[in-house]
């Protein structure tokens, strides 16, 4: 079972999803293929998607490095 977030669907929450879902697609990765190169649960990977989860900063420096992108780049393409 994920943790849900109590501020599950929140527009920044989305925004994250959204641009790990294209980074992930663009570098034609599944899931799958993400969590495992992350080191992360696929449950969990799939919840930060549909903004069901509100991942810690560690969290989406394992979700950049895994998509070969900084922090800082994965967020200014959420446009958060």
């Amino acid at each position: 079972m994920t943790n849900i977030s109590p501020k599950r669907k929140q527009p920044p929450l989305v925004a994250v999803g959204a641009a790990i879902k294209s980074l992930r697609l663009d570098r034609g990765l599944t899931q799958e293929g993400l969590a495992a190169a992350a080191g992360l649960n696929l449950s969990y990977v799939a919840a930060v998607e549909r903004a069901d989860n509100n991942p810690t900063l560690l969290t989406l420096v394992a979700i950049a490095s895994a998509l070969g992108v900084s922090v800082e780049q994965l967020l200014g393409s959420a446009r958060v």
